[in-house]
């Protein structure tokens, strides 16, 4: 049993790697920004809320870590607010607040921290097998505010004694989710006709509550540390793959038509939304061997069971765990 303190507890991730962490048994600490963010959480969590992370009392929380054996540092900046029109507010959040949560850690003793970064910690677009090995070139403002949080934690924790584990999802879905995935979601849908039938990239993806037991995992592990690992339900999809597969369990007919890449980067170039297109063209597969094999971690659910949770359709029982 372990004793895990979560920062953005509430968050479409944190609320889920709470939950998982109750279900096997662990002691759980929700770190949250107010009172009001934590009405939805289990109410077997005890609930702490230190308000704005980098804002965040210093000897309050060094006293609330304390005596836990992990912490999954999630609470980040992903999409920036319309008013702010520079990056500086992910760097704020998202290497400003890693830096404390370390600080935080450190002093508190806590052996172990978790941080969940971004493949776009290393890429938006890649055409081979994106691993630990792959050199970092973020082209995003949050892609690069991440891999800042990560250097800024290896070389806060470095002379410490807590150890550290960074684990990069690729695009994350599930009930609840926004962004991008969710207007594709919506999409399909509504039965709006996709013209992404010539599109071949690859992508991964994972199933938000994957990632959860994912993370838990690594948390509670006892070899766990100083790697940097990748994350994923399996085997990349091509988005004509995962619109008919969305589509057929929703009991809808796919619209999808086939339109030539070049067409679409004219598109592009006509609309001004070049860089949404090379994204849309462009193969992003991680490799998370790794995870499993050092590990010892299977994903609970197939990428069809997830995509049914997400459609909130009665799926199948998630896969059995391979004996550890």
């Amino acid at each position: 049993m372990c004793r895990v303190a979560v920062t953005g507890a509430s968050g479409f991730v944190g609320r889920h790697v709470v939950q998982r962490l109750l279900a096997g048994g662990h002691e759980v600490t929700a770190l949250v920004r107010s009172e009001q963010a934590a009405t939805d959480l289990p109410a077997a969590a005890r609930v702490v809320v230190l308000g704005d992370l980098v804002a965040w009392p210093w000897l309050e929380t060094v006293h609330t870590l304390r005596n836990h054996s992990a912490i999954i540092h999630l609470a980040a900046a992903v999409h920036r607010p319309e008013r702010l029109g520079s990056d500086r507010y992910f760097f704020r959040v998202n290497v400003e607040g890693t830096c404390r949560v370390a600080l935080a850690a450190a002093a508190a003793r806590v052996p172990h921290l978790v941080f969940i970064s971004s493949v776009h910690a290393v890429t938006t677009a890649h055409p081979l097998i994106v691993n630990e090995a792959t050199p970092c070139r973020p082209t995003t403002g949050y892609g690069k505010s991440k891999l800042e949080a990560e250097r800024a934690l290896a070389k806060t924790l470095s002379p410490t004694q807590t150890r550290w584990t960074v684990v990069r999802p690729p695009p994350v879905y599930g009930p609840g989710q926004v962004g991008h995935l969710r207007m594709l979601f919506d999409a399909v849908l509504r039965g709006r006709l996709l013209p992404i039938g010539a599109v071949r990239a690859r992508r991964s993806f994972v199933f938000v509550e994957n990632l959860a037991d994912a993370l838990c995992t690594v948390a509670c592990h006892p070899d766990a540390g100083g790697r940097t690992y990748f994350v994923s339900d399996g085997p990349a999809v091509t988005l004509p793959e995962l619109v008919q597969t969305l589509a057929a369990l929703a009991g809808r007919r796919p619209r999808i038509l086939s339109v030539p890449e070049s067409c679409l980067w004219a598109a592009g170039l006509c609309t001004g939304r070049l860089a949404s297109i090379r994204r849309l063209l462009a193969s992003l597969v991680v490799d998370d061997s790794p995870l499993r094999e050092e590990l010892g971690w299977n994903p609970p659910y197939s990428m069809q069971e997830g995509l049914a949770r997400t459609l909130g359709i009665v799926g199948k029982q998630p896969q059995e765990r391979r004996a550890a």
